[in-house]
């Protein structure tokens, strides 16, 4: 029978729905084919017009081609059925999910899911968690679908460490692929590295404004509605989509100001809406763009995207905004590629989506909750409006309430922003989810909306109690399923999965359920729950790791004041010499040194805390003191500082500049809380704050390794481990007099009545316990004169940390508590007796080889910086230079100017001048200036030559215009003219000076017989835009000098920084402990008057600008500080009169 025979039998029917069969078991069951719809239909009927062709060519009339017609359709229906058949039969009971439950036709078909959302206008999230009631944690919602409720499949499908993939669902975008579409992890990994840069703590700071903004005409908006039903919904999405629409496209929409539905939001939402939709039938968004009729608005609505990504790759924003890092890093490609282009729209869209949709739902729920039960409104109040007090709302601090984000994350965990949970596919191996193994290739979903409304998780789970969050923790059984945008972070640098976690303990561990613990700020701390192979010997329950901090601040400082250092060298070198120690047991420990990230991996003793403000019990304090005793005779057994150099630290407290800054914002915080005699306790610590650590170091008392901070926060009480005390938190370690940590405890963990009646017994037990094991005598008088010697450490401890952590309620408690107690404790033990008088600190001085260029650092803002600056009062002129040297950048800081009431202000301003060299020569495209230290310390020359500019207004500076070209000319001698100064809390110094010499321009001149002047140097890291700023240097009439600064970081609730000095000859240098400075701007940017107030001495200085010459500076990544610089006029309260520089740093 030949081909042409067999076609046209009835056995082709057989044969086609065989095919069909064959087709399904040997094609379609392996691999995804949602994408490829289009494809498969076109290549079915494509099959089906060549047969046809095949069969007519042999057909000699009409009526044979129309049976031919019917018969190539009728083969073709049998393929299908073939197909659809095996399809249903092996999925209804052959597939590899048939064991799990669920309804029987969610096994055949995805149309099942699907019919439950239309059923339900999109509550599917509703339907599933019914299905969950009724079949149990696992539900098979669709053929190769699961829908998984067990708390443990938080851990397992959505971690940063689960062996899950994404699903085809976020093929659906397809050309096009945005950050969250990305299902490759490496490069998902990549693109992320880029977006977490615009979503840095210090991105987020300076977004703020703008959020702040948009929040204003809102509040507006709705203000001008108040009698009005307003539909909040709508309200909520303008405000969202008008924020999120100036981080990614530079631009606002506008809908808040017009109360009007922006065409894009609309789009979008309906975009959505089908999207939730066809969440199942991932197959049919291909079919349809593929018909031009149904995919008119999909094309409209990405051509609207890509020309807002047009036009905002075009502009230049004022500030940077998210897409300003992905355009970076878009630009840095070469060659660019069609593919990059259409991700950057792709990412364009999801800043927007991925911002306002969520905003909006959130806050819409939480107001529904709050106008629906008003004691929810009321109690919220209580806690925000106290932030609401000024007409200028502190958004820092309303960021930083507990209580207003125990109120959002309870309305994220009723409503969470992904209910139905993400699609993510199992490796093709299969994996552990709990106790049940899930075969590889299958779709799976955490129902959030289920999880998070289960009594398993929390208690009452359908009702709204925000104090689950906050004072009654009880409510939460498990806060580690709390996860509720569908994705859990444990580190940047060191992922805890189970094949790190089996070569760090020695086990085969196939599972880890990683919970955070702890409140700490500079770290993370985990507790990693354990699952071991079933034929494998089981290690621990459970373990604890600690990292780096997530936020960058709080990573920074912890590098930058060594905390991570001390901490990781004791745990690798320390803690294994400690094996009878109260000291946890150390698996691992591995830092990257280029990074700064680390992991001490330690075992999870998970005891009891005892409470710093309710003080310890006698039980309690009797097993610390018993405990660190014996602690402190294996240090001095095992440790040596000669074999661990990084324990020794020249001064392990604050400097005493910024002891004087803390204990002055400690009282005028406490005020009147604190008591009359206590305050003068404290005054006359701070007084002798040099003295009393002179002496100290001078001290002959026996020194090891100190905990520095021994107290019940960071105690644990019993374990089922057998260590009945374990000491945590060693950031603060170092060597010194060991008697500290006796001293400190008893005058904080203890109340004073308490520590008056067992204070003498607590000592004598950690004497007894310390010479048990002390490899030398230590006498307990020794270890009375320590602790009288060490009762201001508690005192130091409360000042310091009330200056630098977040405040809080409790937080005032305990430093109030804190330093009560150690001022009890300075009066019991008679402590002042022994404080040693206030003695003169003399100013630092630079060295003679400070005036050369100084070894660079790898920070991208290392800057190395000369200033000179000269006013003549007589010729109404002023004169400042500047030479930046910023090695890490493309280019270097050139700036000489002079400027005065009747002149233009004219110079050199170059912000790409070439490094220079150590002669420190710079060689300008139009310019050359020199810098030479002819005398260090005593003379120096400055010179310039060559092209410059001139401008008739100054303030055309700070917005960019271009000035006229002009010939410029400078030679300036500065000779010192008092005593130098060196900062003591940055590598830089100040010089007052007389300065003679030249500056001309064309055929204009100035001679400077008699000037005053100030120069200074400086040199390290540099962030121009982190920190708001004003400084001076002036020069009284009387030979007066003074240097000072007023300075603020950007951002959170951080005090401000006051330095500086008044000096006059004859007289000694007093260093200032404060400076304030109150300043007026002009409309133009320029400088109109400033006042300026100090202590110690009772100055005021009444300061009126007269010369301008202004700089705008202009970070890499957009950041703007506006730079006004001006030679002023002061007079003081107290009569006198000078001249002077000053320049306040601006960020917009």
């Amino acid at each position: 029978m030949d081909v042409l025979t067999l076609l046209q039998s009835p056995q082709s029917y057989l044969w086609a729905v065989l095919l069909g069969v064959v087709l399904h078991l040997t094609l379609f069951r392996y691999g995804e084919w949602d994408s490829s719809a289009p494809s498969l239909i076109s290549a079915f009927f494509t099959t089906q017009l060549l047969l046809l062709g095949f069969l007519t060519a042999y057909t000699p009339s009409w009526t044979a081609v129309l049976l031919a017609v019917l018969h190539v359709s009728a083969l073709g229906m049998c393929v299908l059925v073939g197909t659809f058949t095996s399809i249903l039969i092996y999925r209804g009971f052959f597939h590899r999910l048939s064991r799990f439950p669920g309804p029987f036709w969610a096994r055949l078909s995805t149309i099942y899911p699907t019919s439950l959302s239309v059923r339900s206008k999109l509550h599917l999230y509703e339907e599933v968690q019914a299905l969950h009631r009724q079949y149990g944690d696992f539900v098979r919602l669709g053929p190769m679908e699961l829908s998984i409720a067990d708390p443990r499949a938080i851990q397992a499908v959505n971690s940063a460490q689960t062996p899950c993939t994404k699903g085809p669902w976020y093929n659906g975008m397809r050309p096009r692929v945005a950050l969250q579409n990305s299902r490759d992890k490496q490069e998902h990994s990549h693109r992320r590295k880029v977006w977490d840069r615009g979503f840095g703590a210090k991105s987020l700071r300076d977004y703020e404004p703008r959020v702040v903004s948009y929040t204003t005409g809102l509040m507006n908006a709705i203000e001008a509605q108040k009698d009005t039903p307003l539909n909040v919904t709508d309200w909520f999405n303008f405000y969202s989509f008008d924020v999120m629409g100036d981080l990614a496209f530079g631009k606002s929409f506008d809908m808040v100001k017009n109360g009007v539905k922006h065409y894009f939001m609309n789009s979008l939402k309906t975009n959505m809406t089908m999207a939730g939709y066809f969440k199942h039938v991932v197959w049919v968004a291909p079919i349809f763009r593929s018909i031009p009729i149904l995919n008119f608005e999909h094309k409209r609505f990405w051509k609207f995207v890509n020309s807002q990504v047009d036009e905002r790759m075009k502009m230049k924003p004022d500030k940077p905004d998210v897409f300003s890092y992905l355009l970076e890093e878009y630009e840095k490609q070469d060659p660019k590629t069609a593919q990059s282009l259409l991700n950057l729209q792709a990412d364009a869209y999801l800043i927007v989506v991925a911002g306002s949709d969520t905003t909006a739902a959130t806050l819409t729920t939480l107001f529904f909750h709050l106008a629906t039960e008003p004691h929810l409104l009321i109690k919220l109040r209580e806690h925000v409006d106290p932030l609401f007090e000024s007409d200028e709302v502190d958004a820092g601090a309303l960021s930083k309430s507990k209580h207003l984000d125990a109120f959002i994350n309870e309305t994220l965990r009723l409503h969470p922003p992904v209910p139905s949970g993400v699609q993510r596919l199992t490796p093709p191996e299969g994996m552990m989810i709990g106790d049940t193994f899930v075969p590889g290739n299958t779709i799976v979903y955490v129902p959030l909306y289920t999880v998070f409304r289960d009594e398993r998780n929390f208690k009452r789970p359908e009702e709204f109690l925000p104090e689950r969050w906050t004072t009654n923790p009880e409510l939460t059984v498990d806060a580690s399923v709390f996860v509720p945008f569908s994705s859990v972070m444990v580190a940047a640098q060191f992922e805890l999965s189970p094949k790190w976690l089996s070569k760090a303990l020695g086990f085969d561990v196939v599972g880890a359920r990683p919970v955070r613990i702890g409140t700490g700020q500079i770290g993370e701390v985990y507790r990693i729950e354990l699952e071991y192979g079933a034929k494998t010997r089981a290690g621990p329950a459970s373990v604890v790791a600690k990292m780096a901090s997530l936020d960058a601040d709080c990573k920074a400082f912890g590098l930058s004041s060594g905390l991570y250092e001390r901490e990781v060298r004791f745990y690798q070198e320390v803690a294994p010499l400690m094996t009878t120690g109260p000291i946890p047991t150390v698996y691992r420990v591995e830092r990257d040194e280029e990074s700064g990230e680390f992991v001490i991996l330690m075992s999870d003793n998970a005891g009891r805390v005892g409470s710093d403000i309710s003080g310890a019990t006698l039980e309690e304090a009797s097993l610390a003191m018993s405990e660190l005793g014996r602690l402190h005779g294996l240090i001095l057994n095992h440790v040596s500082v000669e074999k661990h150099g990084w324990m020794r630290r020249t001064r392990p407290w604050a400097p005493t500049e910024n002891m004087v800054e803390y204990w002055k914002r400690f009282k005028e915080r406490y005020g009147d809380r604190i008591k009359p005699e206590h305050r003068e306790i404290g005054q006359k610590f701070i007084d002798s704050f040099e003295a009393y650590h002179a002496a100290l170091d001078a001290s002959s008392a026996p020194t090891g390794l100190v905990h520095g901070d021994y107290r019940l926060d960071n105690i644990l009480f019993g374990d089922s481990g057998g260590l009945p005390l374990t000491l945590v938190d060693w950031q603060t370690c170092y060597w010194g007099p060991v008697l500290h940590d006796p001293s400190y405890f008893l005058g904080l963990a203890v109340t004073p009545e308490f520590r008056r009646e067992h204070g003498e017994g607590l000592l004598k037990i950690y004497h007894e316990a310390l010479s048990a094991s002390s490899p030398y005598p230590i006498s307990i008088h020794e270890c009375k004169a320590g602790v009288r010697m060490h009762s201001f450490t508690g005192m130091r401890q409360a000042i310091t940390a009330a200056s630098l952590v977040e405040r809080t309620t409790r937080g005032d408690d305990l430093f109030l508590t804190m330093f009560e107690r150690s001022c009890e404790h300075v009066v019991d033990t008679k402590a002042l007796e022994v404080l040693p008088p206030p003695v003169p600190v003399p100013h630092l001085e630079p060295k003679e080889l400070d005036e050369e260029m100084h070894p660079f650092s790898d920070h991208p803002l290392h800057n190395e910086s000369w200033y000179f600056d000269v006013v003549d009062i007589d010729q109404q002129v002023g004169v400042w230079v500047r030479l930046g040297v910023i090695p890490n950048q493309s280019g270097s800081w050139y700036h000489a100017l002079i400027c005065g009431p009747h002149i233009p202000t004219v110079g050199v301003i170059d912000f790409e001048a070439p490094h220079p060299a150590k002669d420190l020569v710079v060689h300008g495209g139009e310019y050359t200036a020199t810098h030479e230290a002819e005398v260090p310390l005593q003379k120096y020359r400055t010179t310039v030559k060559g092209k410059g500019v001139s401008f008739d207004d100054p303030a055309a500076i700070l917005q960019g215009g271009a000035g006229r070209p002009v010939d410029v000319q400078m030679d300036l001698l500065f000779e010192t003219d008092g005593q130098p100064y060196q900062w003591r809390r940055a590598t830089r110094y100040e010089i007052p000076c007389k300065v003679t010499g030249t500056f001309s321009w064309d055929d204009h001149s100035f001679t400077f017989t008699k000037a005053r002047g100030q120069r200074d140097h400086s040199w390290g890291p540099r962030d121009w835009w982190a920190a708001d700023w004003v400084w001076t240097a002036f020069h009284l009439d009387d030979g007066t000098h003074s240097h000072l600064v007023h300075a603020k970081a950007r951002g959170g609730d951080y005090p401000h920084l006051g330095v500086g000095y008044v000096q006059k000859e004859g007289e000694p240098l007093v260093e200032m402990t404060d400076v304030k400075a109150a300043a007026e701007m002009a409309a133009n940017g320029l400088g109109v008057s400033t006042t300026i107030t100090m202590a110690p001495l009772p100055l005021t200085f009444y300061v009126k600008p007269v010369g301008h010459a202004p700089l705008c500076l202009m970070a890499k990544d957009g950041r703007v500080a506006k730079f006004p610089r001006s030679w002023a006029t002061i007079t003081t309260n107290d009569g006198r009169k000078g001249v002077g520089w000053l320049e306040w740093n601006i960020n917009e």
